[in-house]
């Protein structure tokens, strides 16, 4: 049964591999927890019952698409800087048209106030939006960044809108997930979707700058040892990330969103 979930997943760009590794492995199994009704709100026929945050309760070796940069860029929604507020781990569940029962699998919903706008927009309003993810935050997913409360990081994310609901619905019928009602927008996973902003400076997934940048990734890795908040010793030994001087990346990073939309961006900093 859940072999038939993750093939239909695997069609929608949310249904990410890393996704299906998490279930596989028996990772909700791992802090799975009874709560009351009043913790479950009810969509529909889809379950959303929080859990708790219970980090570094069991390791995940995700397998991930190859990381393709133009596409990441170009099908980009919002890309924002922002500080993390709060977190919050459910488990999903609903039961389909013919009564048979889906899940429980883990999503997560991270609450960023806004600092910088880099590109485009979503339907919220105010300085606050909330992100979905289809990884666990109990999970230590090998080679990822870590998504911590008061913490900054540049999320490049997809509208959870009607495009998206009308886009699931033909490519991924027994996909009931609904995370339009629960979030804004939406990012993949944690290896290509975020980038984190440290007092040490900006630390990247290394492909997001290309072979052209091979001297500047060797240079920069050698720092990461002394960026603790958000990166494990795995990062740091791979040499799959860098970290860059904040003034740097804001123009390489707006070179490189703005050559791919075809548009003209106003640098500004990072403070």
């Amino acid at each position: 049964m859940r072999k038939k979930l993750f093939n239909k997943l695997s069609l929608m760009e949310i249904g990410v591999i890393s996704t299906i590794t998490l279930c596989c492995i028996g990772g909700v199994a791992a802090y799975a927890i009874t709560t009351n009704s009043a913790d479950k709100p009810q969509n529909g026929n889809t379950v959303w019952t929080e859990v708790p945050i219970i980090e570094g309760s069991y390791k995940v070796l995700p397998t991930y698409f190859n990381f393709d940069l133009d596409n990441l860029i170009r099908e980009a929604d919002y890309i924002f800087c922002g500080t993390v507020v709060e977190r919050k781990e459910y488990e999903v569940s609903w039961t389909d048209d013919n009564g048979e029962q889906w899940g429980p699998y883990p999503s997560s919903v991270i609450e960023v106030k806004i600092n910088k706008d880099y590109y485009g927009g979503s339907h919220t309003e105010g300085d606050t939006i909330k992100v979905y993810t289809p990884e666990s935050l109990s999970a230590d997913i090998e080679g990822t960044l870590q998504l911590k409360e008061n913490n900054e990081y540049i999320f490049i994310t997809r509208n959870l809108d009607d495009a998206f609901i009308a886009e699931k619905a033909m490519n991924a019928p027994d996909d009931k997930f609904e995370q339009e009602n629960h979030a804004d927008v939406y990012i993949t996973n944690s290896r290509d979707n975020i980038i984190s902003i440290s007092k040490e400076g900006i630390v990247a997934y290394r492909e997001f700058f290309g072979k052209d940048f091979v001297e500047l990734r060797d240079t920069a890795s050698n720092q990461l040892n002394s960026v603790d908040s958000v990166i494990t010793n795995d990062i740091v030994e791979s040499n799959d990330y860098i970290i860059l001087d904040k003034a740097d990346f804001e123009i390489i990073f707006e070179d490189i969103i703005s050559s791919r939309k075809n548009i003209s961006l106003v640098t500004n900093p990072t403070e």
